[in-house]
């Protein structure tokens, strides 16, 4: 832990000649430096009229869809467990969990939480604690690891792939095209460091296994839940994060016509995914 406290610590000095007080805005503003490549028109400026109609009808379709939700409700029995070891794996992943965000925390302070790559995290530390305190019969842990059983799977399986499969390729092109190398072999650096590997790879394997081993397919209250958290997040995003210079995901600036497809595309990417984590559990429980 006290490499990756350093790994972490050293990237904020890199990116800054003057280093702002561990844990300030400013320090998290010094780590994503690089993307100062991105044009400004989509960092700062009056959000786009499509980003408006289309957070109204995301939030419409929640409110209209909450009652066929709760009907699809049907709490599982966390204590018949169907593997000796789940609940052993459950109990040493969630408290890894929140072990690596409390370094995190110490190295970076209270912002970099705030981003979806670590709420995704923290959503899988606490899904696994409370499936563990459900499966000894905690009063009222079952309900809340039921909430939190999708939103965490959901949530690391779009860090993940959006991570590598958008975000990395465009920042390393963004980087490629700027006159600074040593910007882009930083990059690199900082997006191998083992914290972030954690995050942004092994954090899916970790939540897929919960998952699979639990043999308990997902509903469409799982589903609702999950865009009801995501609708949380994207309000929190773009009214505190994107307003104090944190555009952790500049893919999604509001201030663009195309802020509707990306939209679109995340909440198609929340329904595909869904069929596709239950067709696994269908094909290769574990």
């Amino acid at each position: 832990f006290t490499y990756h406290k350093e790994v972490l610590q050293g990237l904020i000095i890199r990116m800054s000649s003057k280093v702002a007080e561990k844990g300030s805005l400013e320090s998290v503003r010094n780590l994503l430096k690089f993307l100062d490549v991105v044009p400004l028109q989509y960092k700062v400026g009056p959000w786009s009229p499509a980003a408006h109609i289309t957070i109204f009808a995301y939030a419409a379709f929640i409110f209209l869809s909450m009652s066929y939700a709760v009907k699809a409700y049907t709490p599982p029995d966390y204590t018949q467990i169907p593997n000796d070891w789940i609940q052993t794996y459950r109990l040493v992943g969630a408290l890894y969990g929140f072990a690596l965000t409390a370094l995190v925390y110490y190295a970076s302070g209270i912002w970099m939480l705030g981003s979806y790559t670590l709420t995704s995290w923290n959503l899988m530390s606490l899904r696994l604690f409370f499936s563990y305190l459900a499966g000894h019969a905690v009063p009222g842990a079952g309900l809340v690891a039921d909430l939190l059983r999708y939103p965490s799977l959901i949530g690391c399986t779009v860090t993940v792939t959006v991570w590598w499969i958008i975000l990395v390729p465009l920042i390393d092109f963004l980087l490629s095209q700027g006159k600074s190398r040593e910007d882009r072999i930083f990059f690199w650096k900082w997006n191998l460091a083992p914290v972030l590997i954690n995050v942004h790879l092994l954090n899916l394997p970790i939540i897929a296994i919960d998952f699979l081993a639990s043999g308990v397919a997902l509903t469409f209250f799982d589903l609702w839940v999950a865009l009801t958290v995501a609708f949380l997040y994207c309000m929190f995003y773009l009214n505190v994060l994107d307003p104090r210079g944190l555009h952790f995901y500049i893919i999604f600036s509001p201030r663009t016509v195309y802020c509707a497809i990306s939209y679109a595309l995340i909440l198609s990417g929340y329904y595909g995914f869904y069929q596709a984590w239950n067709y696994l559990l269908l094909e290769y429980p574990i």
